[in-house]
């Protein structure tokens, strides 16, 4: 270094001492070694969740730090996706309380209300929080009655009530609402079957004490699921001249073949469960074979029952068998329909036309008006019923016309009173039938088989 450099001292730092200056300090160096980053710890919580201890919190070693929150209730053991390390929304958690331990967010929320109340607020009243009551705790007995009847009488399955969305819509319109599971309700109609069926008894013996008969009548089906099941209803007049009906049971019938042995027992199963097998005047069924036979076997059942001043005489069959008139005139009508070579298909896809090959069979015999007016009326019903087209200008038309909507419906050989009802409704929406078929495009083949005037 030369003098001349030394010459540069800024002017003033001759004045003062060596000793005044504070010369700067080097930090001391360290070996280069690894340090780990300091440890993500658990951040402070003032939500009453984590301060009363509702939920337990635990720390995961995951990238990005994520925190493990349990529910502390015993046997819950509620446990949502891990929340962010940053997150702090506590929605959810205060929603599962709401939803399965509704007693303790009530009387959280209240305590909240109670202290709002009583801490004084410096704000204006403008700002401060309304007065709001505790809502009445309520009546558990009567919620579960009314949920049953609702569930019962708009024929609701019971699994509705362990539904998430019906559970959201009671505990939001009532937070302390209890929830009823469905083996509850379950328990609940077993008990209301029991106390009715207890009622209908004592009503039924009333009657029979003082000398009164029970009519039935008795009726079986396949149902959708091909399970079969029949039906005995109880019919009496009381002491004011009142008709009384009531079901008595819907049976389930396990049995594969339905003999007239079986059928009998199952009626007397009934009867002598309710405790009224000896008042039975008369029994009204259809006229299958089998049924026969049912009553024949039931009598010598009920000739068992001991006779006494109030009922002189037990069930018999030449009294007792009362055959349904509708079914009888319903075997007429289908064997007159059958003469007529015009008696309805059990399938209704018989009836179906093709896009511009509507046609019906052609036959030479004595009845063909009949049969080819039938025909044609059932093939125009089958195709208002399945073509959205012709369905949706018949309503139109029917509208129009000022008549009432009704819903066209073929014949079956197996259901009463079809081809009265199948022939009543076209007959009151003939106007505007007529005047779809004369003036529709959609399927000009249709017009070889519309109804005329004679039809």
């Amino acid at each position: 270094m030369s003098d001349s450099s030394l010459s540069d001292v800024p002017i003033g730092l001759d004045d003062i001492g060596l000793d005044e200056v504070n010369e700067p300090t080097l930090p001391t160096l360290i070996p280069s070694l690894y340090l780990p980053p300091p440890r993500t710890m658990l951040p402070p919580s003032s939500s009453p969740l984590f301060v009363k201890n509702l939920y337990r919190r635990t720390l995961l070693d995951t990238t990005p730090p994520t925190i493990r929150v349990i529910c502390s209730q015993p046997n819950c053991g509620y446990s949502p996706q891990p929340l962010v390390f940053l997150d702090k929304s506590t929605s959810n958690l205060w929603k599962h309380y709401t939803q399965k331990h509704p007693q303790i967010s009530f009387s959280m929320r209240k305590n909240d209300q109670l202290q709002a109340a009583s801490s004084p607020s410096s704000s204006s009243s403008f700002f401060e929080l309304k007065k709001t009551t505790a809502k009445q705790p309520v009546n558990a007995s009567k919620y579960r009655d009314l949920l049953l009847q609702f569930v019962v009488s708009n024929n609701l399955s019971l699994r509705l009530v362990d539904s998430l969305s019906f559970r959201q819509i009671i505990q939001f319109l009532s937070p302390i609402t209890l929830s009823v599971s469905a083996r509850t309700l379950h328990r609940d109609l077993q008990r209301r079957f029991s106390l009715c069926c207890a009622q209908l008894q004592a009503e039924l013996h009333s009657h029979i004490a003082n000398g009164g008969r029970i009519c039935l009548t008795t009726d079986s089906w396949s149902a959708r699921n091909y399970t079969e099941y029949s039906a005995v209803t109880a019919h009496w007049i009381n002491s004011k001249w009142q008709q009384k009906s009531n079901l008595l049971d819907v049976i389930h019938l396990k049995e594969p073949i339905h003999s007239g042995e079986y059928l009998a027992s199952q009626l007397y199963a009934v009867t002598d469960d309710m405790g009224i097998t000896g008042a039975i005047f008369t029994c009204t069924r259809d006229n299958a074979s089998a049924n026969t036979v049912m009553l024949a076997k039931y009598k010598r059942l009920a000739s068992n029952h001991s006779t006494s001043t109030q009922q002189p005489w037990t069930f018999t069959v030449k009294e007792g068998d009362v055959r349904c008139i509708a079914h009888i005139i319903n075997i007429a009508v289908q064997h007159a329909l059958k003469t007529l070579k015009a008696d309805p298909s059990a399938e209704a896809e018989t009836y179906r036309c093709e896009q511009g090959a509507a046609r019906i069979p052609r036959t030479v015999d004595s009845h063909t008006e009949v049969m080819n007016t039938l025909a044609k009326l059932r093939r125009h019903i089958y195709v208002f019923r399945n073509r959205r087209l012709w369905k949706d200008a018949l309503q139109k038309q029917t509208m129009v016309a000022g008549l009432k909507v009704q819903q066209l419906s073929l014949d079956m050989p197996v259901r009463w009173n079809s081809t009265y009802k199948m022939l009543e409704t076209a007959s009151k929406l003939r106007v505007p039938i007529t005047a779809i078929c004369a003036s529709q495009q959609w399927d000009i083949s249709m017009r070889d088989i519309a109804l005329n005037a004679n039809d």
